[in-house]
């Protein structure tokens, strides 16, 4: 704030125009360096204020897919050297002391291990609504249930069941639609991420939450992404997503 009301301060009285520059395009851009040109890629960014992880698709093409909800990375390093009484930026002297320490003095929580979501600070999910089909059994709505417990093993501040048709739901390489009740309730629609070939981009070796094992992610963003009844309706257009087969058997519950 202090630099951007100098910048206003210096615009005014030299009458000049005022141009706003994202610093973080810079990060972005930094590896092209004398480039013609900036290949497709995902950025990590992780720095003192902030940790972004952004799809950059071409220069002031770019998608922010996750970021911090509260401290970035780096501020966590401030703030832990304040504490120690550390000079600033304590960054590089926490590493060099951590190299000496000992990892297991101490149990930090560590929240949602294994997940792939957009979020990367907190360990509580906001809600989720679990709709059935109408022609499902009782059996085989608990046994959903199970299912959905073990695959997203979270705390939840609001967790619902209810019931719905699904109208439509087909996959194949390059896309996906879901249809609740006719759209009325929810639907999803996932396009093939255009890559350098006609086949879909997928990463492998990634866990997905509770499941042990997957198909990959099928890079897919969306075209539509949106659930249109109560209070926490939304719908996005052309945000990130992908499509994930998961593998789970009775071995993976137990006894």
């Amino acid at each position: 704030m202090i630099g951007f009301q100098t910048g206003q301060a210096l615009a005014y009285a030299l009458g000049k125009p005022l141009i706003g520059v994202n610093h973080h395009e810079a990060h972005l851009y930094s590896p092209w360096i004398g480039t013609d040109q900036i290949e497709p890629n995902i950025s990590l960014i992780v720095s003192g204020g902030h940790t972004l992880l952004v799809h950059v698709r071409s220069v002031l093409d770019h998608t922010v897919l996750g970021s911090t909800l509260d401290d970035a990375a780096g501020e966590c390093f401030d703030k832990t050297g304040k504490l120690l009484g550390l000079a600033y930026p304590a960054g590089p002297e926490i590493d060099r002391l951590a190299e000496r320490g000992n990892p297991k003095a101490y149990e930090f929580p560590r929240p949602l291990l294994s997940d792939l979501g957009d979020d990367f600070s907190k360990g509580e999910m906001d809600w989720a609504v679990l709709y059935f089909d109408k022609s499902l059994t009782p059996a085989q709505r608990e046994a959903i249930g199970v299912v959905a417990g073990k695959l997203f093993p979270v705390k939840w501040r609001s967790f619902k069941t209810a019931e719905a048709t699904i109208d439509k739901w087909y996959f194949d390489k390059d896309g996906a639609h879901a249809l609740l009740d006719g759209g009325k309730t929810a639907e999803v629609k996932l396009v093939r991420f255009k890559g350098l070939t006609d086949e879909p981009v997928v990463i492998r070796n990634l866990p997905y939450w509770g499941a042990k094992r997957n198909d990959g992610f099928v890079m897919m963003p969306n075209e539509v992404d949106a659930y249109r009844t109560g209070p926490n309706a939304f719908e996005f257009k052309g945000t990130n997503g992908f499509m994930i087969t998961v593998d789970m058997n009775s071995k993976d519950f137990g006894s």
